[in-house]
């Protein structure tokens, strides 16, 4: 399971936070605080579900999970439930785990979860995941796998940790897991268009070297803060549409800066923002990378 499972509609990501508890060396974005930090309300949710329902229900599968933590948002099981009370698909989320977690809630939801673990050691794990607690994700792990829940766990390979990507399965199966709770991922620069000098030098020191030269999905060029990057394959892996926590909408879940919102929930249905103009305009040139954003993107 490389990403979300995806079913036979398209995906919707909605930003249930935009807080994170961790800062990932290769997320600029949150390392450098360029992210404003709110939760979406109970409240504000249901009535986006509530007032979307029957098209989310025939167009989307929903991910609620966008730029943040979604573990974080006191909130996050009771808005699965909503999900699940007005049957709509809820695809899952990707966490940290570095965090106090209602296993029970987890297990009764029982929507798919995807666990980042920056390394099998706490050395590592907490040197690739700044502010993680490496015993936490462990305890964690542990409770979730003893109550027969099977969430994948994946690591994204950087100069840290790529040494550890080879005993990773025997890390999980120890924890009580099984080798098919094992995700293999590729590793990305986020929206590198983006970036500025002093963030690209702060990646490329901490993240890429010659061992990580096989999982990156991008090229590079340049020096220090000059680095190019340019993808291996050049097609959009990121097009489907996300919900800010403040209703923008946008066409792009790499989109974290709102470059390519056509819309706000809050003041028009999601089939309303999805049939005008200015919102089909935007999906064709995603499409074909004529954002400025799309240019370097993997």
């Amino acid at each position: 399971m490389n990403n979300f499972e995806r079913k036979p509609k398209d995906m919707l990501t909605i930003e249930v936070t935009s807080m994170c508890n961790v800062k990932c060396v290769w997320c600029f974005m949150q390392t450098f605080n360029k992210i404003e930090k709110h939760h979406m309300s109970l409240n504000t949710f249901k009535n986006l579900i509530e007032t979307n329902k029957d098209y989310i229900k025939e167009n989307f599968v929903i991910a609620p999970f966008f730029r943040g933590e979604p573990l974080l948002n006191p909130d996050f099981w009771n808005m699965c439930k909503i999900l699940k009370e007005n049957e709509i698909d809820n695809v899952g989320v990707h966490s940290n785990f570095s965090m106090d977690i209602d296993i029970q809630a987890l297990v009764e939801t029982n929507i798919p979860i995807v666990v980042n673990i920056g390394g099998i050691t706490k050395g590592v794990h907490e040197k690739v995941m700044i502010n993680s607690n490496f015993e936490k994700v462990v305890s964690n792990l542990k409770k979730v796998y003893k109550a027969n829940k099977m969430v994948h766990v994946k690591m994204n390979c950087t100069k840290y940790n790529v040494h550890q990507n080879k005993d990773l399965i025997d890390f999980v199966v120890s924890l009580g897991g099984t080798p098919n709770c094992v995700d293999e991922y590729t590793t990305t620069c986020p929206v590198p268009s983006h970036c500025t000098k002093e963030e690209l030098e702060y990646y490329f020191n901490n993240v890429v070297s010659e061992d990580v030269l096989p999982f990156l999905r991008f090229n590079y060029s340049g020096s220090g803060g000059e680095m190019k990057t340019k993808p291996l394959i050049p097609r959009c892996n990121h097009l489907c549409d996300a919900i800010y926590y403040n209703g923008n909408y946008t066409i792009c879940c790499q989109d974290q800066y709102g470059d390519l919102v056509v819309g706000n929930v809050f003041k028009s249905s999601i089939e309303k923002i999805r049939n005008s103009s200015e919102y089909k305009e935007a999906v064709r040139c995603g499409k074909n990378r004529m954002h400025k954003i799309c240019g370097e993107c993997c």
